[in-house]
């Protein structure tokens, strides 16, 4: 088969190949030297991106385009995964600014370390050694540093398994309470990805409050509040090892009983 040499194409595709080429060494070179900066224009860049799309006319219900310090600032809560919000996320934004929250909210909850880290592999295939200690340590130490690169694809994995499971325990009960299959689906897989991340975002202008008393719709909201807070470490070596106390390493014992404690000291108080 005869290669096609870059001199023999359009200009417009030599310039994307450029452009492209530029983009790979630029993040091979920053992950390799100071994968710390490339951690922060990665969270820089995507706050960006956010802020751009939910600025957009499209994502707002009205139609016109939102103003930028608000969409600026929901971007930062959600990939923050922080849940404070200036403009009611179920009467303001369409479908598709809830769809950019959300994805926001999943790329937060992995952590910009751990994204930088993707990106690296995306980007450029590999990662040096500096790229795998950083993001060994987004991962707190799991595995040894040959491992870092299965153990970012388990990480993702995990997440969109864990998910899945709630949002498909949420979905008959939507069903059941008179939402159309559609809108229940949707609110399903928006709860379950927000409260995994610990997010706080809600799809209903009134929050949850018309769950108040609804063990089915509230216990796995709080099945997935509690597997996210335990962090990506602790809940692979529980998928990993089981509920056998003495196969768990001491970060996992640690914090399952701090969290433990915690939570029944808290709801007795």
């Amino acid at each position: 088969m005869t290669k096609i040499q870059p001199a023999r194409l359009p200009a417009q595709q030599r310039g994307t190949l450029s452009v492209l080429g530029g983009l790979r060494d630029f993040v091979d070179r920053v992950a390799n030297s100071s994968p710390a900066r490339l951690a922060l224009i990665v969270y820089a860049g995507v706050v960006l991106v956010f802020t751009a799309l939910l600025s957009l006319p499209v994502s707002a219900a009205s139609g016109q385009g939102t103003p930028l310090h608000d969409a600026f600032f929901t971007a930062v809560s959600a990939v923050c995964v922080t849940g404070l919000t200036v403009v009611s996320t179920a009467a303001h934004w369409t479908v598709f600014g809830q769809v950019v929250i959300l994805v926001g909210i999943f790329i937060g909850g992995l952590g910009t370390l751990t994204l930088a880290a993707l990106l690296t592999l995306a980007v450029s295939k590999r990662l040096g050694v500096r790229g795998k200690l950083i993001a060994q340590s987004a991962l707190s130490n799991a595995g040894r540093l040959g491992e870092v690169g299965t153990l970012l694809r388990i990480v993702i994995t995990t997440s969109v398994a864990i998910e899945a499971v709630l949002a498909l325990a949420m979905l008959p009960r939507f069903i059941a309470l008179g939402e159309p299959p559609g809108q229940g689906l949707w609110h399903a897989v928006f709860y379950s990805i927000s409260a995994f991340n610990n997010a706080g975002f809600t799809a209903h202008s009134d929050g949850l409050v018309p769950y108040e008393t609804d063990e089915w719709t509230l216990f796995p909201l709080m099945l997935g509040v509690f597997l996210g807070s335990l962090g990506f470490p602790v809940v692979m070596i529980l998928l990993e090892r089981g509920w056998r106390y003495r196969n768990w390493n001491l970060h996992t014992k640690l914090t399952v009983e701090v969290s433990l404690i915690l939570l029944v000291a808290g709801a007795l108080a």
